[in-house]
């Protein structure tokens, strides 16, 4: 519904605030250890595109979940040589990368949301299409197997529960399910933030 979607772009925008503000609490650790001139340039490398798909199918839950808990164990690590002013770059450099990874898909997230891209109807539509595309690609040199691998997708799409493959198996409602997905990652990345601040 539109409230729904409303409701969703409104906690994805307080995602992508508090990894902001994640990102400058790093950076305010490399510029007291770190020339200007090496603050701008660890900012250009860290800068780097993020999955592309995440626009036209929005995120894999599974692999956002992933990557905040490993940002959460870089960061401790981080912290445990600051007392003694000390500043790992290559694990900053990995907190920072993490950080713009989440803050850039989240925001595509939100794009693909607000373009209708991630109903039901066009995501099956948008998988089809990828699906051809790619059976078209290895047609020619393997003929036989690309029209073996196409039978066997259409089939199973064709199956009762067929379709479009989700990265949660429960039987919850979808809505509750969605709850659940940005409660959960609202608190990864409020336990970040609050690790952080110490």
């Amino acid at each position: 519904t539109a409230e729904g979607t409303v409701a969703t772009e409104e906690y994805l925008q307080k995602i992508v605030s508090s990894l902001n503000l994640i990102s400058q609490r790093l950076f305010t650790c490399a510029y007291c250890s770190m020339e200007a001139q090496e603050v701008d340039q660890l900012r250009m490398e860290v800068n780097q595109p993020v999955d592309p798909s995440v626009e036209f199918f929005g995120l894999e839950w599974s692999s956002v979940f992933s990557t905040c808990h490993t940002l959460g164990l870089e960061i401790r690590k981080l912290k445990t040589s600051l007392p003694q002013k000390l500043l790992n770059v290559d694990r900053l450099r990995a907190c920072l990368t993490l950080t713009h990874q989440l803050q850039a898909e989240t925001e595509m997230h939100a794009v693909a949301l607000g373009a209708g891209r991630l109903c039901s109807t066009k995501l099956a539509e948008q998988w089809r299409e990828q699906q051809t595309m790619s059976n078209v690609g290895r047609s020619d040199s393997y003929p036989q197997d690309a029209a073996a691998k196409h039978k066997q997708q259409k089939n199973s799409y064709n199956k009762p529960g067929g379709g479009v493959k989700t990265t949660d198996s429960s039987d919850l409602p979808p809505k509750d399910l969605k709850k659940r997905r940005r409660s959960s990652i609202m608190e990864g990345i409020s336990n970040i933030f609050n690790n952080i601040k110490k």
